[in-house]
């Protein structure tokens, strides 16, 4: 299998999409800010060409590499200083920085109380970036114990100060192995950053990694504006915004044509099957409830794999049995044939879900998720190979300006879930008797289709619940009550543990997913004494926040299940099953 062409680059948090950083990796770009013109620096004109351009970058890749070989093999064991000194320094300089070293600590408007421990701002200005660096074996995530550092780690201390400084926006942090660029950001439940593995570019030689490295990260990123006091970086996250949007808006088209896919590759094989559904309203709606756990099924899988939920990358299980492995056979557009082996295959990964695979590092996740009772008819049934592989090209493609591009699930959060649930509301399930024209669409006869004249959101009364007004719900309702339990005198943990959340049309889930994540970062907070817990801290609080003290009820069935895969995404952790689900939702 090919190597992950992201492996040396992570975003989270929505920042910068990973879509965004991809295209960063070309050779070239249509994008006016890679341009020469746009990186001139302090003291420093832009590049005359994009040949002089490209010279640069090149000569600063190779001036980095040759650095980091005489160093790599001691470049843990040395102190902070000497870091700074032999490699992060010469690094930043490459980059056309021109750091200035901070003597003492950094306060906002004056408050004692916001006082920050930050090692150089990007040169010497006051607009200048704080850029703060580490000891190599320092991880950013987790607090110095030396008894010198900040009560916060490397990550919170930077993130901390430019959610609270009205002059900062973007800043970066770096141990010298890995190197962040962070926003300003105030979202609650997640991290936000791009991430670079300095050390992996330069010992695979990966040239075309570190372009999108010197394009993301020189100091011409962080200065400049477009006439609205918007510099690159900035740029960069309101396209990768949009860009995110438009992910979502094209996923949901998407999977409507997916579950039609899925519909017709089952029933071509299925004559009699076919015939008895043919305006048998019962009989559809039962079957698309079975499509749609298999849509689900899949979803759940992109997201787990992406996020390293299930093995990785030169695993048995990528390589052989993963929705990441009929991604790239779809895209390559081989394997389009009658046989019916693929289907075969996501069956038994399928199952390896339900029952975990121990010599394949796959636990169960248990639940009635992959519970192979929960589709009695298809799991019987056959599909050819050029079915299943069109429907998951419609799962992990979209096509944007004349050319395939994938989805990645890394840029989308589960919210975006409800946004897929509510357009599935909008249709009904059909098998016709005779060909017939629905909304400029012609519909062959005994052709399993999404009718859009349909009554599901009407009849149940569902409706998707708007972001905004889940966030205010949190503030106006479970905030309060959370501080108060929390104020009184005992013992914190049990307090959070003990509340009960329940929401009796709960629907996609909108709000239990954002009262799971509420409660799981001041869960996370209390255990772990910071008040920026790690990703893997809250993770486990949502979970256990989840266990404990997060119900819902729907009238609508599938509903229900979707429900469950968003609340399950958010909350699963690798070996730990969310079996108890069942009986929460």
């Amino acid at each position: 299998m090919k190597r992950d062409q992201l492996s040396n680059m992570t975003a989270q948090g929505g920042i910068i999409t990973t879509g965004f950083l991809d295209q960063m990796r070309g050779e070239t770009s249509v994008n006016p800010l890679v341009k020469p013109q746009a990186f001139a620096t302090f003291g420093s004109p832009a590049p005359e060409s994009q040949k002089t351009l490209d010279e640069k970058i090149s000569d600063s890749f190779y001036n980095l590499v040759e650095r980091w070989d005489s160093i790599s093999n001691f470049y843990d064991n040395m102190d902070v200083s000497e870091a700074r000194r032999r490699w992060i320094i010469p690094l930043l300089q490459e980059l056309g920085f021109d750091p200035d070293f901070n003597h003492k600590d950094r306060m906002v408007d004056g408050d004692e109380q916001l006082r920050f421990r930050l090692s150089h701002r990007g040169w010497a200005s006051s607009d200048a970036p704080m850029i703060h660096t580490v000891a190599p074996k320092q991880d950013l995530e987790t607090r110095s114990d030396d008894g010198r550092g900040s009560k916060r780690s490397p990550h919170d201390e930077l993130q901390t100060f430019l959610n609270v400084s009205k002059d900062h926006k973007w800043g970066i942090i770096t141990n010298g192995i890995s190197f962040r660029i962070l926003r300003d950001f105030f979202h609650t439940t997640t991290k936000g950053y791009v991430e670079f593995d300095i050390e992996n570019i330069l010992r695979e030689r990966s040239y075309s990694d570190f372009r999108a490295f010197y394009r993301m990260a020189h100091a011409s990123r962080f200065r400049g504006d477009d006439g609205n006091g918007n510099y690159p970086l900035e740029q960069f996250y309101r396209e990768s915004v949009t860009a995110g949007e438009k992910v979502g808006q094209n996923l949901r088209g998407n999977v409507k044509r997916a579950i039609e896919v899925f519909g017709n590759g089952f029933l071509t094989l299925a004559p009699e099957l076919k015939e008895q559904m043919v305006e048998d309203e019962e009989l559809c709606n039962d079957y698309y409830s079975e499509i749609l756990r298999v849509i689900y099924r899949i979803l759940f899988l992109l997201y787990a794999e992406q996020r390293a939920m299930l093995p990785t990358r030169g695993s048995l299980y990528i390589d052989e049995y993963s929705i990441t492995r009929l991604r790239e056979i779809a895209e390559s557009r081989k394997g389009n044939d009658d046989h019916c082996d693929l289907w075969e295959g996501l069956k038994i990964t399928f199952w390896m879900l339900a029952e975990g695979c121990p010599p394949l590092n796959v636990f169960a996740y248990n639940g009635s998720l992959f519970d192979r009772s929960e589709i009695p008819k298809i799991r019987k049934l056959k599909m050819k190979n050029h079915d299943l592989l069109e429907a998951i090209r419609c799962l992990t493609l979209f096509e944007e300006d004349r050319m395939q591009k994938r989805i990645n699930y890394l840029d989308l959060d589960v919210e975006e879930i409800g946004s897929i649930y509510e357009s599935l509301l909008d249709f009904t399930p059909r098998v016709l008797s005779s060909a017939m024209e629905i909304d400029g669409r012609q519909i062959p006869a005994n052709r399993f289709f999404l009718d859009p004249r349909g009554s599901a959101r009407k009849s149940t009364g569902s409706y998707y619940t708007d972001k905004r007004l889940v966030d205010e719900l949190i503030k106006s309702a479970l905030k309060p009550v959370a501080e108060r339990r929390m104020a009184k005198p005992g013992d914190r943990e049990a307090a959070i543990l003990s509340l009960r959340v329940c929401d009796p049309a709960c629907g996609s889930g909108a709000f239990l997913i954002a009262a799971t994540n509420y409660l799981g970062k001041e869960l996370a907070k209390v255990r772990t004494g910071e008040s920026e817990p790690s990703d893997n801290d809250i993770r486990h609080a949502r979970r256990d926040v989840l266990q404990h003290c997060i119900y819902g009820v729907d009238v609508n069935p599938m509903v229900v299940e979707l429900a469950k895969v968003s609340l399950w995404i958010n909350a699963a952790v690798n070996d730990l099953p969310l079996n108890f689900l069942d009986h929460h939702i």
